[in-house]
């Protein structure tokens, strides 16, 4: 089960690629390559972490989030866009923190982050889509309005499995 690279980004810091395994469609899993939002509250499909899902079927996912936060505190907001007639649950936690809250998955979340700094956030979660196939989406935003940004960075990752 080798991955196969699809994409390689290149940043100041470091190289990452967008891997996905071809020869087993129950794991995909994309890397992302950083992404600002410029005073942007509302929810946006993340052009990177989305995936097709079949219809009828169960899948679990983990995410990790490596969010940096502008000098003016927008902070980070967050939910998931299945396909209509998709049920499940994902409980999320952050560096240091202890959440242990179960949330619907189209249940939308904040971090609230200090200003110009950093967090990482985990997620881990299960659904079950209905009776059509479609697209799951990681949507996301700054959580107020800000004159800084509020940063997805590189090396975030999203990872399915059927």
């Amino acid at each position: 089960m080798a991955l196969t690279m699809e994409t390689i980004f290149r940043s100041e810091q470091d190289e990452f690629l967008i891997a996905q395994q071809e020869e087993d469609d129950r794991i995909k899993t994309v890397v992302h390559p950083g992404l600002a939002k410029y005073n942007d509250t509302t929810l946006a499909n993340d052009p990177y972490f989305v995936f097709p899902v079949k219809k009828n079927t169960s899948y679990n996912f983990q995410c990790y989030l490596k969010i940096r936060n502008g000098s003016s505190g927008p902070d980070f907001a967050w939910d998931f866009n299945p396909p209509s007639g998709t049920s499940g649950t994902y409980v999320w936690n952050y560096e240091g923190g202890a959440n242990t809250s179960v949330y619907s998955l189209t249940a939308n979340q904040t971090q609230s982050i200090p200003d110009s700094t950093y967090v990482d956030i985990f997620i881990s979660g299960i659904f079950t889509t209905g009776s059509v196939d479609g697209d799951f989406h990681f949507r996301w935003a700054a959580e107020n309005d800000s004159s800084d940004s509020c940063y997805l960075r590189a090396s975030s990752f999203l990872t399915i499995t059927k």
